[in-house]
């Protein structure tokens, strides 16, 4: 758990949301790790898909949580990999081909 500062420190997520966040933290655990340094590989199309059907997301709504779970999913190997330092990300290529580091 993060410590007290950076808890209080957080943005409050929209009511809205909060099934994006959800789905994202359930569907990080469906992602591998490569290399040495443990970088997060991304979260297979094949878990999206069997959450959708799972918890009834269809059409737009569909299309929404692949979206912002795409986006969230980049965000953080983004940040994994930046933290990692030095852009030593074991060979794995950092989202849309950013340079870590």
């Amino acid at each position: 758990m993060p410590p007290p500062e950076v808890m209080a420190s957080a943005p409050e997520l929209r009511a809205d949301l909060a099934v994006y966040w959800e789905a994202f933290e359930r569907l990080s655990t469906c992602r591998g790790y490569a290399g040495m340094a443990g970088v997060p590989t991304p979260i297979p199309w094949t878990a999206v898909e069997r959450y959708a059907t799972r918890h009834r997301f269809a059409g737009e709504a569909f299309d929404d949580l692949v979206t912002i779970v795409s986006h969230m999913d980049e965000a953080f190997r983004a940040h994994v990999i930046e933290e990692l330092g030095n852009g030593d990300a074991g060979g794995v290529q950092p989202p849309d081909g950013e340079a870590g580091g």
